[in-house]
């Protein structure tokens, strides 16, 4: 849910344009990232507000710095912003916030098939229809080429399994699914 939660930025990135996004979004990392270091160095004004605002959302550290979700999403508001036309970076950005929800909140609920790796084909399924679902309503609602959308749906493809597979890959899935899913529209805008 609290993917969900960010919508707000969504509308920045709508309202803003593409480089002022970039440098609010890129600037809220870097805060975000010192302040999560801080906590972590146990910096007496910090550490307390921190984890008052923040407990329930926080990662187990078991001794070294390992960040919460919240920069690597940011950053990825960030770039997405940069590298991709407004209409795809919106589109990728949602897709993330929706279909990781959609996949921990079925994964969890009705997951009943699991993985190597304990998540469930249920999750990935529920990951995979959200996000369909959005790339078809963009292609229904913005008129963009079959080609586009082709290649938006191969891009959810490839983002539910670096999904899947976060883990074992070393990647963050917030920084890397609408990397992955905006990349593949990049491809599909070289190919219309």
């Amino acid at each position: 849910m609290v993917h969900l939660s960010s919508i707000w930025m969504v509308f920045v990135m709508w309202y803003a344009g593409r480089v002022p996004a970039f440098i609010f979004f890129a600037v809220l990392a870097v805060l975000n990232l010192i302040v999560e270091y801080a906590r972590y160095k146990k910096v007496p004004v910090i550490t307390p507000l921190y984890e008052a605002l923040f407990k329930n959302m926080l990662r187990e550290s078991h001794g070294k710095f390992r960040p919460s979700g919240s920069p690597p999403y940011l950053a990825s508001a960030a770039v997405t912003s940069l590298l991709f036309p407004l209409p795809f970076s919106i589109i990728s950005f949602l897709c993330m916030m929706f279909g990781d929800t959609a996949a921990a909140l079925i994964g969890r609920k009705f997951g009943k098939h699991k993985l190597f790796n304990g998540k469930s084909i249920e999750g990935c399924a529920a990951f995979l229809i959200t996000d369909f679902m959005i790339v078809i309503g963009a292609f229904l609602i913005l008129k963009f080429s079959w080609i586009l959308m082709v290649c938006g749906l191969v891009g959810v493809i490839i983002a539910m399994f670096a999904e899947l597979f976060n883990e074992e890959l070393h990647l963050d899935d917030n920084f890397s699914i609408p990397l992955l899913i905006g990349g593949m529209f990049r491809v599909g805008l070289l190919l219309s």
